[in-house]
């Protein structure tokens, strides 16, 4: 893969002989790691032509969360805000696609034109709750206790009172 080589070169990308040089790395450098690509080689330190892999290690800090706070959010299609969709501009689809390309020219002969579509899941219209009426139910619920509350102080009361004074 002397492309890759060529590449790494020159572009001031940083290599390592093992995941654990890697991960040592990161550890001592986290801010200066985006993110770390492992291939996986043979006894002989070579990519597999017949079923090369790798695994991509991306700096947690550089990739957007997928945790949602507000429900209204990522309701369109085309939200640039939504968590799940910045993952568009994070580089990390680019860094996984250029290297299915490099994989694909060195080890095929091919140059595949590859369309990259990403897609959320339908989410149901978001529904604001009705603050007014859980305020208005709340407040009905705690005056309705109060008053159920007074008959069974009143009622006790009436029945004690009548027991210890007419016995």
């Amino acid at each position: 893969m002397n492309k890759v080589s060529n590449l790494t070169s020159a572009s001031g990308l940083k290599g390592f002989n093992t995941e654990d040089d890697l991960v040592h790395y990161y550890l001592g450098n986290p801010q200066a790691l985006w993110g770390g690509v492992i291939f996986d080689v043979d006894s002989n330190g070579q990519i597999s032509s017949t079923n090369p892999s790798y695994v991509l290690r991306i700096n947690g800090s550089s990739l957007p969360t997928t945790n949602t706070t507000d429900p209204s959010s990522c309701r369109t299609d085309n939200d640039p805000s939504c968590p799940p969709s910045l993952y568009l501009s994070s580089g990390y689809l680019f860094l996984q696609q250029t290297i299915n390309f490099v994989i694909f020219e060195e080890f095929f002969g091919v140059f595949p034109q590859i369309n990259v579509s990403v897609q959320q899941f339908i989410k149901a219209p978001y529904v604001t709750k009705n603050v007014f009426l859980s305020t208005l139910s709340a407040i009905y619920i705690v005056i309705g206790l109060i008053f159920f509350f007074f008959f069974l102080f009143s009622f006790f009361f009436s029945f004690f009172h009548s027991f210890l004074f007419f016995s």
